[in-house]
């Protein structure tokens, strides 16, 4: 089947690449970075507004469960996430650190998010275009919530993922805040390891450090998106 192409770029991270196609039985446009997802909005527009990724719904529900005012995302992407929390949520406020500038011109003039970009900047959406480690470390800002969903394609910013991110994240939240990361890992085998060392890391700075498996019926050595939560009572 055809699949329309919407828009290429070469971006300092990769090639993006903006087409039409079938995801999860509706029509998407989906972004991909060489060949990675990246963001994905559904068509109809009945439906826009709804997280596309499996680890997005978890995510959403998982940050539904607390009350948030002021959310910091590092890794925008193509702003469906962003655009999500912001439609269902009134009293969210979110900085989005998204270090490829030109993601925001592909999210606005492909992925439809300048419905929300010109009704919600600098009044409850604040984008800063910059590496996420240095706005943690610059910042003043304080959050409920901080969400690591920083990549290259399919590759994970390591850097976002070492003991000096944690120690910067904990300084930026609120009492009883909580940290969440999209990290690819496994249970168990050889792609394990990911998973072990994040915990191990967030546990020298946190009180509580759950993994949550976006596929809990899938074998424990298989790759696949968790979500990382790390929070220190309040």
């Amino acid at each position: 089947m055809f699949h329309p192409i919407i828009r290429k770029m070469d971006l300092d991270t990769g090639r993006a690449l903006v087409r039409e196609e079938f995801f999860r039985g509706h029509l998407v446009r989906m972004l991909t970075v060489d060949g990675a997802m990246e963001s994905a909005v559904y068509k109809d527009k009945n439906l826009r507004d709804k997280p596309p990724f499996y680890y997005q719904e978890i995510m959403f529900s998982l940050m539904a469960e607390e009350e948030v005012k002021d959310i910091l995302l590092i890794g925008g992407g193509g702003f469906t996430f962003p655009r999500a929390v912001l439609q269902a949520c009134p009293q969210v406020r979110m900085r989005v650190v998204e270090i490829e500038g030109a993601m925001v011109d592909i999210a606005r003039e492909c992925l439809w998010f300048d419905e929300i970009y010109d009704r919600e900047i600098d009044k409850r959406l604040f984008i800063t275009i910059g590496d996420g480690f240095d706005y943690l470390r610059e910042s003043d800002e304080k959050y409920d919530l901080i969400i690591n969903d920083a990549f290259s394609g399919s590759t994970q910013d390591m850097g976002l993922l070492m003991p000096d991110t944690a120690e910067a994240v904990k300084k930026r939240l609120r009492p009883g805040g909580r940290y969440m990361i999209n990290l690819i890992t496994s249970r168990t085998g050889e792609y394990a390891m990911a998973g072990m060392l994040q915990k191990q890391i967030l546990s020298e700075y946190f009180e509580n450090v759950e993994l949550i498996p976006v596929h809990p019926d899938w074998k424990a050595e298989q790759r696949q998106n968790y979500i990382v939560i790390a929070k220190n009572n309040k």
